[in-house]
């Protein structure tokens, strides 16, 4: 999740001020909930950016606070559909074991991968993993996302026996 706030806090967030700014950093020092505080006086200035819900609910899902984290997630989508928003919105879902809703979003990250490449992911292996996690738990076949997941290099895939 880190990877994600940091590549997020590097590009759309540039010049959105001091609010910002110590939230960022109250995050890093892994002080949420003062950067929450931050994150939520931004959002009060700058409301319609999608990217300050996202580090607002990257703030609250590591508090364990994920009916709030889905709250930002679900405005990040609504404002302008960040794939963001539905990358951390399914992992809160399957924290919270509601695979069939965590599927349709890694889903969803998967079809705009070019999206997820252009803010530095070079490899889905990890969304494949996610994938096969929630398939596994419904019960559904979910060996070829493993594999998949592998052979792009997400290490914990390849311990998997799916043969």
């Amino acid at each position: 999740m880190k990877k994600i706030l940091l590549i997020l806090l590097c590009v759309p967030l540039i010049g959105l001020g001091q609010d910002y700014n110590k939230g960022y950093e109250y995050y890093t020092a892994e002080k949420y909930e003062l950067s929450i505080d931050y994150f939520t006086k931004a959002i009060n200035e700058n409301p319609n950016n999608s990217s300050l819900y996202i580090v607002r609910g990257a703030s609250y899902k590591s508090l364990g606070m994920y009916k709030l984290a889905l709250e930002d997630y679900e405005k990040a989508i609504k404002i302008d559909d960040n794939i963001l928003g539905y990358n951390n919105r399914g992992w809160v879902h399957i924290t919270l074991k509601n695979y069939e809703l965590a599927m349709q979003d890694y889903k969803v990250v998967l079809s705009r991968s070019e999206e997820m490449n252009e803010l530095g992911f070079t490899s889905l292996g990890d969304i494949y993993y996610n994938l096969a996690i929630c398939k596994m738990n419904l019960r559904l076949d979910y060996c070829e996302d493993f594999n998949i997941s592998c052979k792009l290099g997400y290490n914990p895939a390849c311990e998997i026996d799916c043969e």
